[in-house]
Formats: structure tokens, sequence, C-alpha cells
């Protein structure tokens, strides 16, 4: 039996890692694009905004990505935000 057929399965085995301001960060790259998984990841978004969290999609697919916009979900579904460059800040000139 695939362990990754039920929804529950996912919620069982998510991989997720704690980030600052209450942000869980979920590595779905190894995840099917399919309804299976985006319900999975819906239901787990929905129980980390009950906590005061929220579930964002690191490493996704463009498939997963394209499927969670195409079922309309991608403000509920978001992606983590790539780190920017890193910027040093400027120091004024002492006189």
């Amino acid at each position: 039996m695939n362990p990754y057929a039920s929804p529950q399965a996912y919620r069982d085995s998510a991989v997720l890692t704690a980030s600052p301001g209450g942000d869980l960060s979920c590595d779905v790259a190894t995840v099917p694009s399919d309804a299976v998984t985006i319900e999975a990841l819906a239901l787990l978004q929905l129980a980390a905004r009950r906590k005061g969290c929220r579930i964002l999609l690191r490493n996704a697919t463009a498939d997963l990505v394209g499927l969670v916009a195409f079922l309309g979900l991608g403000d509920v579904l978001t992606e983590e935000e790539a780190p920017g460059p890193a910027v040093s800040p400027r120091v004024a000139p002492a006189d």
C-alpha cells in the first residue's frame, strides 16, 4: 500500500520546520502533484492557521504550483520566498 494514499498519511509524515514569525516551512519536493497532495496541504494549512501559524511550500515543483493555481488555492497555499541577496548596510563616512 502506498504510504501517501490518504491525506491522513501526509499529515502523519509531513516534514515541517519551524521558522521565525509563526511560519512553518513544508518541503514538498518529492510529493506527487495531484489532488490528494493538494487536499493534504490544505488540511495542514487549516490546522496551522488554527494554531496561529501558516504553512509555506518549499521546493515546490512547477506542476504542483500550477495545480494549486488552477484550483484557486494560490492565496491559501503559498510558496516560501527565496532568500534575497545579502545587502550590507551603508556606513556614512566619518567627518
